[in-house]
């Protein structure tokens, strides 16, 4: 079967089944508004009219997912080392990508392809910020086997089988090194510990749009009497109320947590073979990762304080992106783990960690007293200017101040958090307000070094610093300019210099 990359080679003959599903629910979203039509419009024939366009629907579906499968050819050119796929109906395209430009090769499998047991082939290569190449539909073993061919093309790959238990190909004189799943109880504590706001907006948008769709068909009026419902507000509401209503949105984004991390991180493998990490997670959707240390650009380390006390971190590892304008690509992700594991990642998939630290440099005040000015004195200023005589006194006072309070926290507890490490090993910045990070980097993966200094900020030797890494921007703001200075000397000397490569 290995043979056969290396000739022209179709998808796994069912994958026109998968063709056909996927073109059946494009064809269904699009000709939605149309159905609506119909059925409000009380002249036509409806059963005429339904039955006749899912007739056709079906037909141009079949017809798309054959041709699709008959155009769709990939294949090993030995000649130019590089990997083709040639597809196509009516608009024919060639993707030619040099093997070893190829960053990443993932194996995804959405609800359709696990219905019909098929996995989808994602190729990302260095360079470019979406994935260059998509083969849609291939039975797992030949695509754990082309996912290896594409990642070690150089190498024999002759003596590759497929493990039983993962589905992940090893060579048979190597074993697997460590496999770790994240338990379910783990997975529980991620869910009830991580993405309260992102969850909380998720919600309250869900929620309004809800609303404003009921609104435009149905008139408001009609079944609620705004009148009193305005009257009851201005009356003020009663604590007891504003305490369940403040728990059943605590429920609320509890459960929408655990449910999202439940679907996403489901069955989520670790799994360290021959060097590399392979990921595997999905409940509905299963996608499977290959990482390779030497093209990770930086890994960031996330932990509040329920997390701290459950010795969870989450961990998100970013590989070459493309642009420098496009370098804010999602990176991998594994929700769940321990103290320990967290440092046999970063010694895996970096250099091993140094506890010390020759360089530690802090915030200057003049971070937290310009942010003070920049988010709270000019806000207040302006809602004072144009809304005071909106607002009776008393509630003026209480949002003015209320804002003033929490700003000034958030903000000193940012200015307390910021601080950059530089050891010999690793470049570290730790930052946050409740999820405190840090974010590591190698210095020999430093792509660009920008440092600047307004002209106010040269008496008091004040600066901040951009670092720009194939796999993101890295900054460091109002600290003591002289050291930064220093340590971008010291790290292009080490870029020019070492022998170490960036991926």
């Amino acid at each position: 079967m290995n043979n056969s990359f290396y000739t022209p080679t179709r998808q796994a003959t069912i994958g026109i089944v998968a063709n056909f599903l996927n073109t059946s629910q494009k064809l269904v979203r699009g000709f939605a508004p149309l159905l609506l039509i119909i059925f409000v419009n009380k002249k036509m024939d409806i059963s005429v009219s339904i039955w006749g366009m899912v007739l056709l629907g079906c037909v141009i579906a079949m017809a798309i997912a054959y041709l699709s499968y008959r155009n769709f050819l990939f294949y090993i050119d030995e000649q130019t080392n590089s990997f083709v796929i040639q597809k196509g109906i009516i608009n024919k395209s060639k993707v030619t990508i040099q093997l070893d430009k190829i960053q990443q090769v993932n194996l995804n499998q959405n609800f359709i392809n696990r219905l019909i047991n098929v996995y989808s082939v994602e190729i990302d290569s260095a360079g470019s910020k979406d994935k260059e190449a998509t083969i849609p539909s291939m039975a797992l073993e030949d695509a754990n086997i082309l996912k290896q061919i594409l990642l070690d093309y150089k190498k024999e790959f002759s003596n590759i089988n497929v493990s039983q238990d993962d589905g992940i190909p090893v060579l048979e004189n190597e074993q697997i090194q460590e496999a770790n799943r994240i338990s379910f109880s783990t997975l529980l504590k991620v869910g009830v510990t991580s993405n309260y706001l992102y969850t909380l907006g998720a919600i309250m948008l869900f929620f309004n749009m809800l609303y404003e769709s009921l609104a435009k068909s149905f008139s408001v009026e009609n079944y609620v009497n705004t009148e009193e419902v305005t009257a009851y507000v201005e009356r003020g509401v009663p604590a007891l109320v504003l305490f369940w209503l403040i728990l059943l949105i605590v429920i609320t984004v509890l459960i929408v947590n655990i449910v999202r991390t439940f679907l996403k991180f489901w069955d989520f493998k670790a799994v360290l073979s021959r060097g590399t990490l392979m990921l595997s997670q999905g409940l509905i959707s299963t996608r499977n990762t290959i990482i390779r240390p030497e093209r990770v650009q930086k890994i960031e380390v996330e932990q509040n304080y329920f997390q701290k006390l459950f010795d969870i971190c989450a961990l998100k590892i970013s590989q070459v992106a493309g642009e420098d304008n496009e370098n804010k690509k999602s990176g991998l992700q594994i929700p769940g783990c321990s103290f320990e594991e967290k440092e046999a990642l970063l010694s895996l998939l970096m250099a091993p960690q140094k506890a010390d630290y020759h360089t530690v440099l802090k915030y200057n005040y003049r971070y937290f007293g310009f942010r003070l000015f920049l988010l709270i004195g000019i806000p207040v200023f302006t809602f004072t200017f144009i809304f005071r005589t909106e607002f009776a006194l008393n509630m003026f006072l209480l949002i003015t101040c209320s804002y003033t309070i929490v700003m000034t926290l958030v903000l000193y507890r940012l200015y307390r958090v910021g601080r950059l490490y530089v050891n010999d090993s690793f470049i570290v910045v730790r930052k946050g307000v409740w999820d405190v990070s840090y974010t590591y980097l190698e210095p020999h993966k430093i792509q660009k070094i920008v440092l600047s200094q307004l002209w106010w900020q040269e008496s008091a030797d004040v600066g901040s610093m951009r670092i720009y890494t194939a796999g993101g921007i890295v900054s460091f703001s109002t600290t003591q300019y002289s050291e930064l200075v220093r340590l971008r000397d010291e790290w292009l000397y080490r870029v020019e210099s070492t022998n170490l490569q960036w991926m």
